[in-house]
C-alpha cells in the first residue's frame, strides 16, 4: 500500500478494497428561527452578567467572552441533557461526516476545474470555494456538538431528537466556536477584531478588515496551490524510519499497525457472512469491537500481529469521553478547542466512540485521520505532540534537512528556466572576493541568487520551511515568532536592500554584463500558504508552486 503522500512504497499487510460512502448524506442547518433563539438565549446570559452595551477590543473583549462563556456552554448543555447520548452522537457523526464529504469533493472540485474553459472557470472556482468554506465552519461546530455530547454522560434522558433540535444545537455550537475564536482573536492578535454588544445585550464580532481579508485570500490559496511534496528519495526513507521507530518508542505502536488498523476501519471491507455489522445512519457504522479485531487479524496474512498490539492500537484511536474538557491534569470549564499540540484526547484524532461492546464510527472520519498522521510526516505537523518527544525529534530534524535542501530545489528551478547564473547558499563574500561585501555575521547568507540576462532580471530568494497551524493560537504564535521576534521579514530586507546596490559590480565581479536597468525581483518562498497578517513587506511571500507559476508565465511571455 503507498503511504499517501510520499514517493516510496511501504510494505503493509491489509489489502485495499474500494472506499466506502454511503451517496445518501445527513445534513443539519441551521435556521433563520435557530439562530435568532439562540442569540436571544445568549443576550438573556449577557444582561444577567451586567455585561455593559458597546464595542470591545483587545483584552477587554476576551473578558467579556470569558465572563460569559461558562453560563452559554451550561446553558447549551443543559440542551444536550435530555438526549440520549448515542442517538444524539450517530446524527451529528452522520453529519459531520457528510460536511468532511463536501469538502474533500469540492477541494477535488477546484483541481478539476484547472481544466474548463477559461470563460466558467472562474465561476465554478468560486463556487466550489464557498461550499468548502461553508462546510469547513459546520465541521468545527459539529465537532464542538459531538465533544459536547460525548461529554456529559450521567443523567442523559430519551427526548425525541427533531430537526428543529438539531437546528437549534449547531447554532448553540456555531456560536461557542465563534466566541471562542474571537476571543483567541482578540487577546493573541493584533486583528482589530470588535466585539459588539447592542443596546438589547445581542453580540456581534466584526472581524478587523485587514485580517479577514488576509484570511480569505489565503484560503483560496490554499484550495488553488499545490503543497511542497517531499523528493521520497533515501533520505526520507531513512527520516520516515526513524520516525517510526521513535513513535514505537514513545507509543509502544507499530505506526504501520496504527496506519493498517485506520485504514481497515476507514475501508469497511468486513466479510458480511462472518462479521455482523450495521450502517446505523449515513455514513456511520456499529460493529463489535472484538470483531474487528478478529477480522483485522483474519486478513493479516503471515505476518498477523498479536491480539493485544491490534487492541492497543483500536484504543489509541478510541475518545476517552471523562477527558474531552482536559490537557493533561488540568480540567477546563469549556472544551479546549484551542489547543492541539498538548490535547492527545479529542475527537477529530480519536474518532472510535465505544458503545457496550461496539465501536460507532464513521469510515470518512478514519480516512481523514489517517491522512492526518500521513500528512503529519510528510508536512512535519502531527496531530498532537504530546508524548510523542522521540518522534517530534525526528520530526523536527527531518524539517530542518529541508530548509537546507529547499534552497538547492530552487536553484535547479532557476537552472531549468534559462537564468544564467543560479546559486543558492551564497555568501556573496566569499562569492565575489574584490566585492568587500560584509561578512554572514553582519549580512546573513543568500539562500538563492539567480540571473537571467535575457529577461534583464535579478532574482533574491530566501527560503523558509513552516509547520502549518491549527488554531488561532498556533497563528498568532507562529506571526509573532516569525515576523516580531525572529524579524526573518527585516532580516531579508536587509539583504535585498544591500544587494540593490551591489548588483551590477557583484556580477561584472564575475564576468557576466548587467547594467542598472535590471530589475531585482525579490521572493521569500515557503512550503505552504503564508502572509504577514499584522506587519507590511516589501516582498512576495509565496510557496513553490506559485514561484514556479509566476516565473514560467513569466518566461513564457
Amino acid at each position: 500500500m503507498c503511504f499517501f503522500g510520499l514517493k516510496f512504497y511501504i510494505d503493509t499487510t491489509v489489502m485495499r478494497i474500494e472506499y466506502f460512502f454511503n451517496p445518501n448524506t445527513y445534513k443539519v442547518k441551521e435556521t433563520e428561527v435557530s439562530k435568532l433563539s439562540v442569540g436571544k438565549q445568549i443576550a438573556k446570559i449577557c444582561a444577567a452578567a451586567k455585561v455593559k452595551p458597546g464595542t470591545y477590543t483587545g483584552r477587554d473583549a476576551t473578558a467579556i467572552v470569558r465572563s460569559i462563556q461558562k453560563s452559554i456552554v451550561n446553558c447549551f448543555e443543559e440542551k444536550i441533557f435530555p438526549l440520549s447520548r448515542d442517538v444524539l452522537h450517530i446524527k451529528a457523526l452522520s453529519a459531520l461526516a457528510s460536511e468532511v464529504f463536501t469538502i474533500n469533493a469540492n477541494s477535488l472540485n477546484v483541481k478539476i476545474s484547472a481544466e474548463l474553459d477559461e470563460s466558467i472557470r472562474g465561476k465554478s472556482r468560486e463556487k466550489a470555494f464557498e461550499a468548502c468554506e461553508t462546510s469547513k465552519g459546520l465541521k468545527v461546530s459539529m465537532l464542538y456538538l459531538i465533544e459536547t455530547n460525548l461529554f456529559l454522560s450521567e443523567n442523559r434522558g430519551n427526548k425525541n431528537i427533531s430537526d428543529d433540535v438539531l437546528s437549534e444545537l449547531l447554532s448553540f455550537a456555531q456560536y461557542l466556536v465563534h466566541l471562542q475564536n474571537s476571543s483567541d482573536l482578540c487577546y493573541h492578535t493584533d486583528s482589530k477584531t470588535e466585539l459588539i454588544v447592542e443596546e438589547d445585550y445581542r453580540i456581534d464580532v466584526k472581524l478587523g478588515e485587514i485580517y479577514a481579508s488576509k484570511h480569505s485570500s489565503e484560503s483560496k490559496r490554499r484550495l488553488f496551490t499545490k503543497p511542497f511534496d517531499l523528493n521520497g528519495d533515501k533520505t526520507d526513507t531513512e527520516y520516515f524510519e526513524k520516525a517510526v521507530e521513535a513513535f514505537g518508542r514513545d507509543t509502544g505502536i507499530d505506526f504501520r499497525l496504527l496506519e493498517n488498523v485506520i485504514f481497515h476501519l476507514s475501508q469497511i471491507g468486513f466479510p458480511t457472512e462472518e462479521v455482523v455489522f450495521e450502517e446505523i445512519a449515513s455514513n456511520v457504522i456499529m460493529i463489535n469491537i472484538a470483531d474487528v479485531i478478529n477480522d483485522y487479524m483474519s486478513m493479516a496474512g503471515d505476518d498477523t500481529p498479536h491480539y493485544e498490539d491490534i487492541k492497543k492500537a483500536n484504543d489509541l484511536l478510541t475518545v476517552d469521553t471523562a477527558l474531552l474538557k482536559s490537557i493533561g491534569n488540568k480540567k477546563f470549564d469549556v472544551l479546549p478547542i484551542w489547543e492541539r499540540e498538548k490535547r492527545d484526547n479529542c475527537f477529530f484524532v480519536k474518532p472510535l466512540y465505544k458503545s457496550g461492546d461496539n465501536y460507532i464510527f464513521s469510515p470518512i472520519l478514519m480516512d481523514e485521520l489517517r491522512k492526518r498522521w500521513v500528512s503529519g510526516f510528510t508536512q512535519f505537523y502531527l496531530p498532537y505532540e504530546v508524548g510523542l518527544s522521540r518522534t517530534m525529534k525526528v520530526i523536527n530534524d527531518w524539517k530542518n534537512h529541508y530548509e537546507h535542501l529547499f534552497s538547492s530545489e530552487i536553484e535547479n528551478f532557476l537552472k531549468s528556466i534559462g537564468c544564467d547564473y543560479y546559486k543558492h547558499d551564497v555568501d556573496i563574500r566569499r562569492e565575489d572576493r574584490n566585492g568587500n561585501h560584509p561578512t554572514t555575521n553582519e549580512l546573513g547568507d543568500y539562500d538563492v541568487i539567480g540571473l537571467n540576462i535575457s529577461r534583464k532580471a535579478v532574482y533574491v530568494i530566501e527560503c523558509k520551511v513552516l509547520h502549518p497551524i491549527g488554531s488561532v493560537f498556533e497563528h498568532s504564535n507562529q506571526q509573532k515568532h516569525f515576523f516580531k521576534e525572529e524579524k526573518f521579514d527585516e532580516k531579508f530586507q536587509k539583504r535585498i536592500d544591500y544587494f540593490s546596490k551591489v548588483f551590477c559590480s557583484f556580477f561584472s565581479n564575475l564576468g557576466y554584463e548587467v547594467s542598472e536597468e535590471f530589475q531585482i525581483m525579490p521572493y521569500m518562498v515557503v512550503n505552504k500558504v503564508f502572509s504577514s497578517y499584522y506587519k507590511e513587506v516589501g516582498f512576495p511571500i509565496v510557496t513553490y508552486d506559485e514561484l514556479k507559476c509566476q516565473l514560467e508565465d513569466y518566461k513564457e511571455n
